[in-house]
């Protein structure tokens, strides 16, 4: 920075103007012109410099305190989400965020499907349900008061909806009796997409009846009283 008293002078003329170094962490005077001089402080701290001017062997000063602080470090920025979701699931980004300089930060969230602006946050998390197939692409803003934030952002890529398998149920015999066994078929079942279906049936009402195969498609079971018995698989 420059230091300037060039402005001063004494009515009685010859004056000479220049700055001294008074109190502070070490530091760097240049002088040039007269009461001109380039102040280059090395660290941070409270810097008292004196303007001195000097004429017909008097000398009158000026003391001047300049305090320099340590350069803003911009804060650390890690965003952590998934990088591909369906639609109609809810999805959660958070953010693991430092500064080096203890500074306060301030979190904001953005999510967006092409312009519109889907989800909105502040603070360490973003959780939204994007509604649709589309690219969405989510941005963190870091703003440590100081400087311009640190901005950070991914996309995610959003899939329609997993179909559920469709269920094909066959009964036999389709009205049993007491103590006649019945067997449940679900093997004509198919799944949604690719892939192998899995089964798991448990009774959810009825007369109880002795446990069956409840993870294969095929089950049979033997009602002892009458009533009706609702299976889900």
């Amino acid at each position: 920075m420059t230091l300037d008293c060039s402005g001063s002078y004494s009515p009685e003329g010859g004056t000479k103007l220049f700055w001294r170094f008074f109190s502070g962490p070490a530091c760097r005077l240049e002088h040039g012109a007269d009461g001109i001089a380039a102040f280059m402080p090395r660290f941070a701290g409270t810097y008292r410099l004196q303007a001195v001017a000097q004429a017909s062997g008097k000398e009158t000063t000026a003391t001047t305190v300049v305090r320099v602080t340590s350069p803003n470090r911009p804060p650390t920025v890690r965003m952590i989400g998934p990088s591909s979701a369906r639609a109609n699931e809810r999805v959660t980004f958070t953010a693991e965020v430092s500064d080096p300089d203890q500074d306060p930060l301030l979190l904001e969230w953005s999510a967006r499907m092409g312009r519109e602006l889907i989800a909105t946050a502040t603070g360490d998390t973003l959780t939204f349900t994007p509604g649709k197939a589309e690219q969405c692409t989510v941005e963190l803003s870091v703003n440590d008061g100081y400087a311009e934030p640190v901005k950070t952002r991914t996309v995610m890529q959003v899939t329609q909806p997993a179909e559920p398998p469709k269920l094909d149920i066959v009964i036999e015999p389709s009205s049993p009796r007491t103590d006649e066994d019945v067997l449940l078929d679900a093997s004509a079942s198919t799944p949604a997409a690719a892939g192998e279906l899995s089964f798991s049936w448990t009774q959810v009402s009825g007369p109880p009846v002795p446990p069956y195969g409840e993870h294969s498609a095929k089950v049979l079971f033997r009602a002892a009283f009458r009533g009706r018995v609702l299976p889900a698989p």
